[in-house]
């Protein structure tokens, strides 16, 4: 096809004509429609076109990959076949090779290749279902009886037992050393446990390990809850109690006093390196101490008040009540 004022015209090239490696013109000649030379002319090749048959290979395979569901044999999608009335069973030469399925074309081969492989799967998962019966019987009756009592963790659990969450993380949200937190828990819930006893109000996890964590020397929580356990053991008559009253003290413990009592408890009890803390105490800066520190000082006020009469008369009258 050629362009030939602004209109496309068909034409047939007679010759090439060459000018030098550049240019390259062409003889055509003119077509009607009926094919037959009308005249002829020299053109340039941008002055040609190729108008593509309306009928192809390439054109077709598209065309019929969108027209159908499959490739062999061709099944239109069921739309084309209502609209242009084409049937869909199968053709003769066809019969034994596919049959319909659900409205789907399908192969046969294919089929009773399926079905014997679906034969082969349930026979295997029988065979495989019989071998796990038979050794779990084995099993069961190897298992040998079991001899209470016996521990906790061993205990098997059983179709009535409660269905239980899932255990959570540990939290791990904490102000002080990971390695602290045991002293800092178990402190906190003595103080709590026993309020009424040290006469002291209630205080939460949180605002205690504030306290424990801040700088200040003279924080309330931190002097009231000393000042709580250290009289406890100036009340009962051990050690501690007799080893202050050599000493040349106050009488009562309070917010001004309560570090020198602290200092002798230090002295008094000689565990683990406290003691090389009390020069920093004396002068008034226990809160400079690391809470590391100051939770074993505390641990240990705990543990020396747990052993006093007090304590275990008030825990066994609470038990005896309960």
């Amino acid at each position: 096809m050629e362009r030939k004022k602004s209109n496309l015209c068909p034409c047939k090239i007679l010759k090439v004509l060459e000018e030098g490696t550049v240019k390259t013109k062409y003889e055509v000649a003119w077509l009607d429609r009926n094919k037959k030379v009308i005249e002829t002319a020299i053109v340039n090749r941008s002055d040609l076109i190729w108008k593509k048959s309306p009928l192809s290979r390439n054109s077709l395979k598209p065309f019929i990959r969108k027209s159908t569901y499959r490739s062999f044999p061709w099944v239109l999608h069921d739309k084309l076949a209502e609209k242009y009335q084409i049937s869909r069973d199968p053709p003769q030469d066809l019969e034994g090779k596919v049959f319909i399925q659900d409205g789907i074309v399908c192969n046969k081969r294919k089929k009773d290749a399926t079905d014997v492989e679906e034969s082969g799967k349930l026979k295997k998962k029988k065979v495989e279902g019989e071998k796990a019966e038979a050794t779990g019987k084995d099993k069961q009756q190897k298992e040998e009886p079991i001899k209470y009592p016996i521990d906790d963790l061993l205990v098997q659990p059983v179709t009535d037992d409660p269905v239980f969450t899932a255990r959570p993380l540990p939290s791990t949200d904490f102000k002080v050393p990971m390695d602290c937190v045991g002293d800092l828990l178990m402190v906190w819930d003595f103080c709590s446990s026993y309020s009424k006893l040290l006469h002291l109000l209630p205080f939460s996890l949180e605002d205690f390990e504030n306290a424990i964590c801040h700088k200040g020397s003279n924080v309330t929580l931190i002097v009231e809850t000393h000042s709580s356990l250290l009289r406890l053991l100036k009340h009962d008559k051990d050690e501690y109690n007799s080893a202050v009253q050599k000493r040349t003290r106050a009488l009562k413990i309070t917010l001004t006093n309560w570090t020198e009592f602290l200092c002798d408890f230090i002295e008094i009890i000689n565990v683990g390196d406290f003691s090389t803390n009390i020069t920093t105490v004396k002068r008034g800066h226990y809160g400079l101490l690391d809470a590391q520190v100051k939770l074993g000082i505390l641990r240990e006020l705990v543990n020396q008040v747990l052993g006093t009469d007090i304590v275990r008369e008030n825990w066994l009258n609470s038990v005896l009540t309960s």
